[in-house]
């Protein structure tokens, strides 16, 4: 039999898996935020954190000096928050988190799009084609559990956290 995920339980998974250190290959996430606000979106999930790893004396010491200090974050937005996603609104959300991006100086991000069924085809297409460097989308549908990212390489390195 099939386990179901409903989007509660798949949002609560994300926030543990990063905080103890599922991404860590890119960044250890130590601040989650439930229902920020950005502009006019309001993402039931947003996780931050950096690069430059900690850990005992030596590792600590190569971070340092060998490791970028990046801020990164990952914010979760539900498809269902707006029943029906347009491209226009996805353009617009990921203009808001470019900004925000500027803002803080992050450096990367991950944009999770959950939802309980398929998604539209042109939405597939756009974010497939989508060639953003420093953001990567992952559409995830919760009842097939396919992942589908877009082509940068920060978009398809989402599939190594998303476990189900």
């Amino acid at each position: 039999m099939k386990r179901v995920i409903n989007l509660r339980n798949f949002i609560d998974n994300i926030e543990n898996q990063l905080i103890k250190g599922m991404g860590k290959w890119i960044a250890e996430f130590n601040e989650s935020f439930i229902n920020y606000s950005l502009d006019n979106f309001v993402f039931p999930l947003v996780v931050r954190g950096q690069t430059r790893s900690k850990g005992f004396l030596l590792s600590r010491f190569f971070a340092y000096f060998a490791m970028p200090n990046y801020l990164v974050s990952c914010f979760v937005y539900p498809s269902e928050i707006n029943s029906y996603l347009k491209k226009e609104n996805l353009r617009i959300l990921l203009r808001e988190i470019s900004k925000m991006m500027k803002k803080n100086n992050v450096k990367w991000s991950w944009l999770i799009i959950p939802k309980e069924g398929e998604f539209n085809q042109s939405i597939i297409k756009w974010v497939e084609k989508n060639d953003l460097s420093n953001i990567g989308i992952a559409l995830v549908n919760l009842n097939t559990k396919n992942i589908l990212t877009n082509n940068s390489v920060i978009g398809r390195k989402i599939k190594t956290i998303l476990r189900f």
